[in-house]
């Protein structure tokens, strides 16, 4: 009994051993990936990752970083559809807690572009506003991705305002979506008034 005790630990330490090894090699995979995006070769990227995404064994943290360079490439070929199913399909399997380093909001962030170019302004921004007031507040709205992401919401803001004017063409389906995402839009520009603001007083002498 003492030596199947003996056994069954040694077992478990070499299984722990061996799926670290397997996360680790995978890790490299999607460096390897992003690699062939910065140089343009999104098609290769993109069939990298899918097969690293399509794994069952997949700790939640590289699971968002395989996400992460799937969902830019993809944004890159303008495959935006199948970005906002990848995105989707991963924030909704992997738990909030899991950000390492960011990779979840880079998710979010992509997930937001690629609704914001099928022409889905409210979805966007309800994906998008929130991740940026956790940015602004986590990081402070002078760092250099707080501001990117204020850029970002700045954009978006002022797409919604020149389609929230279009009344007359405005479908009931439309007008209940826009509705509903009013609140987002109203937390965005209140959001870049308190970076405005804060900016300002940083900047003062």
């Amino acid at each position: 009994a003492e030596a199947r005790k003996l056994y069954d630990r040694a077992r478990r330490s070499v299984d722990v051993v061996d799926t670290a090894g397997r996360q680790h090699l995978v890790e490299l995979q999607v460096c390897e990936a992003r690699t062939l995006a910065k140089v343009g070769r999104y098609d290769e990227a993109v069939d990298v990752l899918q097969s690293i995404l399509d794994r069952r064994d997949l700790l939640p943290v590289v699971r968002l970083q395989a996400t992460a360079a799937l969902v830019t490439s993809l944004c890159h070929l303008r495959r935006f559809t199948r970005a906002v199913a990848v995105a989707r399909a991963t924030l909704d399997a992997v738990p909030p807690e899991a950000n390492y380093l960011g990779t979840r909001r880079v998710v979010v962030r992509n997930l937001a572009y690629a609704l914001l170019q099928l022409g889905h302004p409210d979805e966007a921004a309800a994906h998008l506003v929130p991740c940026a007031q956790d940015m602004v507040q986590s990081l402070g709205p002078a760092h250099a991705e707080a501001k990117r992401v204020l850029a970002e919401v700045a954009a978006l803001v002022e797409i919604w305002r020149r389609l929230d004017a279009q009344t007359t063409t405005t479908t009931t389906a439309t007008a209940k979506s826009r509705s509903a995402a009013r609140p987002h839009f109203r937390a965005a520009t209140h959001l870049l008034r308190l970076a405005r603001g804060s900016q300002s007083v940083s900047a003062a002498p």
